[in-house]
């Protein structure tokens, strides 16, 4: 069953760059291919490269590993609660507290990306048996509207996101 992009009213406006950057076409099929290119471009970094800041305030590519995990893990969760009809406004999430408590620094680079594929494996489970009525249900996540097909394409666009910032930042910090 294709999932068809979210509309305007179905999301908070500050999503719109995220679901933006998600092709025309099985927004899934997106996901598992997007994903395997990250492990493929992270895959082979050393430690040292994994760690490295590209400025001193900046996240380094372990915390966004452990950053996107959070992240589809809260996005997986709301997309399953308003999937199953479940009508309680959800809180919000501020990710800096996530990042500066996910001791990330202290795991491996090859922990965190498998810990990243575990999540997105049972995110896929979940997204491939929503029927579309599950996917056109909309509720409330941080005081705004959130179809569980703008979680979906929240969580991809999120992916992207930090990909591109990894590929055109982080891969030039000095080695």
């Amino acid at each position: 069953m294709p999932i068809h992009p979210p509309q305007e009213g179905e999301y908070n406006p500050y999503y719109h760059e995220y679901i933006g950057r998600v092709p025309e076409g099985d927004v899934l099929t997106f996901m598992q291919k997007q994903h395997a290119e990250t492990l493929a471009l992270l895959g082979g970094l050393s430690e040292e490269q994994a760690s490295a800041r590209p400025a001193p305030e900046e996240w380094n590519i372990k915390e966004i590993i452990g950053h996107l995990s959070d992240t589809e893990r809260i996005f997986s969760y709301r997309a399953l609660r308003f999937g199953r009809g479940d009508e309680t406004e959800l809180p919000g999430y501020w990710q800096n507290p996530y990042v500066e408590n996910g001791h990330f620094n202290e795991r491996t680079l090859a922990d965190l990306l498998d810990e990243f594929s575990t999540i997105r494996k049972a995110s896929l489970y979940l997204f491939r048996n929503f029927t579309a009525e599950d996917t056109e249900r909309i509720y409330s996540a941080s005081g705004n509207p959130m179809s569980v097909r703008a979680l979906i394409y929240v969580i991809a666009g999120h992916e992207h996101h930090h990909l591109e910032s990894i590929r055109t930042v982080y891969m030039s910090v000095p080695k």
